[in-house]
């Protein structure tokens, strides 16, 4: 799936972004546990633009430690990619 930031600003695979997630050792917002490899994702008018189907996602991964839901734009503002 290639996505593209709210913004249109970046386009990206969801697996460049979990590997840059896990390059750089981004942890969960909530409990700062480190995330897994997971992505999760449903339709969501604000999401991210899925640049094959030209439809909005909701993308998220999900702590393994405290369950929070971290969604891809509050770990886009935490890195500021």
């Amino acid at each position: 799936m290639l996505i593209m930031s709210a913004e249109r600003k970046k386009i990206i695979t969801l697996q460049d972004f979990v590997d840059f997630i896990t390059e750089k050792n981004i942890k969960c917002v909530m409990c700062n546990a480190k995330l897994p490899k997971v992505v999760h994702f449903y339709p969501h008018k604000d999401g991210l633009i899925d640049l094959e189907s030209n439809k909005r996602v909701w993308a998220y991964i999900v702590c393994d430690k405290c369950g929070y839901q971290n969604s891809f734009v509050k770990l886009l503002n935490k890195i500021r990619w």
